[in-house]
């Protein structure tokens, strides 16, 4: 497994922060969102080797998705960046979420267009509500359009346990197409991407040690908002455990 945390901004830290953060740290992975083409040149300098993974644009990280047509000029730049920059930032993968913003029968063409153009091999992720059976139906859909560019399925663990509690019936059902995994703790039914040092409803150590048993050999983000900076801190001692299950 190739771990790696979600850079993104916080509080006062720029995503290329983070991203220094991260790599001084010792992590060689890092799954960043759009707000890393705010600095560019800063961010790739402080990459160094890191890999990366992008998280496209949705209804949680930025309020639309590639979907929204009433977003088309925020798309249209969105794409450009990502044109200009993916060679630079060497994107292993671009993560998007089935269209949170409406019917899709009205975007669907609109939906496809934008994906088509991302240039980054892609992978679906599944969100609150999708089971198994609705996510693999909605992937092989998907392939028809986007063939060779559609390279398999995130699977974000929460969003499977808040959907019907089941989350390895999700990994074992489509392991043959699981690139990447998101992980966090949530709590009360809700997905507050806590970090596994404050309570939740989900332990860590059975999921890493599943995973390690099946020799998941994709990425594994650990897409985490801390509530708090000491939380954020706390998250050190985390990235070292790791290294055991890797």
């Amino acid at each position: 497994m190739v771990f790696g945390f979600t850079a993104d901004s916080f509080r006062f830290l720029s995503v290329a922060n983070v991203l220094r953060i991260f790599r001084w740290s010792g992590l060689r992975f890092a799954e960043v969102t759009t707000a890393v083409f705010c600095n560019p040149d800063k961010a790739l300098r402080y990459t160094g080797s890191m890999k990366l993974g992008l998280h496209l644009p949705n209804a949680g990280n930025r309020g639309y998705d590639f979907s929204s047509q009433k977003h088309a000029a925020i798309i249209r730049d969105d794409l450009l960046r990502i044109g200009h920059h993916r060679c630079l930032f060497r994107f292993q993968y671009a993560v998007f979420h089935p269209p949170e913003m409406g019917t899709l029968d009205s975007t669907k063409e609109f939906f496809i267009q934008n994906l088509r153009q991302v240039g980054v091999p892609l992978v679906l992720e599944n969100i609150r509500g999708y089971t198994p059976e609705t996510l693999m139906d909605f992937y092989k859909w998907l392939k028809n359009d986007l063939g060779d560019r559609l390279w398999g399925i995130c699977l974000d663990i929460p969003h499977a346990h808040l959907t019907d509690r089941r989350w390895k019936d999700y990994f074992y059902m489509l392991r043959a197409y699981v690139r990447v995994i998101h992980l966090s703790n949530c709590k009360d039914g809700d997905d507050k991407h806590l970090p596994f040092v404050v309570e939740g409803d989900l332990a860590l150590e059975p999921i890493l040690t599943l995973l390690k048993r099946e020799k998941y050999d994709g990425f594994l983000n650990f897409e985490i908002l801390p509530p708090s900076i000491p939380d954020a801190i706390r998250l050190f001692p985390m990235i070292q455990q790791l290294r055991n299950y890797g």
